[in-house]
């Protein structure tokens, strides 16, 4: 079971890589690379009650790239690779997850904001991580530029489903994350993570729900590099984790 309740949020953790409904000039390259340390003393159970639970202990490595195709297409690859420690060693799992491919396509974009939409490919990696069947994801993205008093700031809200191959049941994933620029080269980020469970499926261990928040900063040491760090709570879910998360990633535009 606990390795369960990691493959329920493994996916959570590495959507804060996203740079959301924008797309790439042509020929523009971006890579996101992260690391998380995730801990975990108590769950949620299947009624939203929070309980104590066996200890575990996660890693989790992934790399987040975007290529431009031309201005309006942009190509994504996100392999991500978990370590995962139980209490109890036979539970314990190293591998890669859900390795995604997808292309976004800007559907509208003016000065001030984007529609984008995006379809995915998920390339299952370990079994004990992800239940073993492949899958796909259809996602709507919108982002908005505006000022928070004298400060430039962003929104970037996205809705995703996902189906899977295997029974596993299909999940809807609402997403906000808030910007706020506080100089040129310092960002503060505000970001709401969720993933709801569409109907019934085979696995009641691969179809937990959450709801995460996660507070970040981001510092430009260039116009090419860039290093974001911060923390992730669950703060509510079914049949997962309360997860207490830190993540420093490196932003690199090339």
């Amino acid at each position: 079971m606990l390795v369960a309740f990691a493959s329920m949020t493994a996916l959570a953790l590495s959507d804060a890589a996203h740079a959301g409904a924008w797309t790439k000039a042509a020929g523009e390259i971006s890579a996101i690379m992260t690391v998380s340390l995730s801990r975990a003393s108590e769950a949620f159970d299947a009624s939203g009650a929070l309980s104590s639970t066996p200890k575990f202990r996660k890693e989790d490595i992934d790399i987040y790239g975007e290529f431009g195709l031309d201005d309006e297409t942009t190509l994504v690859l996100h392999p991500d690779y978990i370590n995962l420690h139980p209490d109890s060693p036979s539970q314990s799992a190293s591998g890669f997850y859900f390795t995604e491919l997808g292309l976004r396509r800007q559907l509208y974009r003016d000065d001030l904001q984007v529609a984008s939409g995006q379809v995915s490919a998920l390339i299952t990696g370990e079994t004990l991580l992800t239940s073993g069947g492949n899958g796909a994801e259809i996602r709507a993205l919108y982002g908005r530029n505006f000022h928070l008093g004298a400060l430039p700031a962003f929104l970037d809200v996205e809705l995703a489903y996902r189906a899977f191959t295997n029974g596993v049941a299909q999940e809807l994933r609402p997403e906000l994350t808030l910007g706020l620029h506080l100089d040129p080269d310092w960002m503060l980020m505000a970001q709401s993570l969720n993933s709801l469970t569409v109907g019934s499926g085979i696995s009641p261990y691969f179809e937990g729900e959450r709801q995460k928040l996660s507070l970040s900063v981001l510092h430009n040491f260039s116009p090419h590099f860039g290093l974001q760090t911060g923390f992730y709570l669950t703060v509510a879910g079914r049949s997962t984790p309360q997860e207490h998360v830190i993540q420093t990633s490196l932003w690199i535009d090339f």
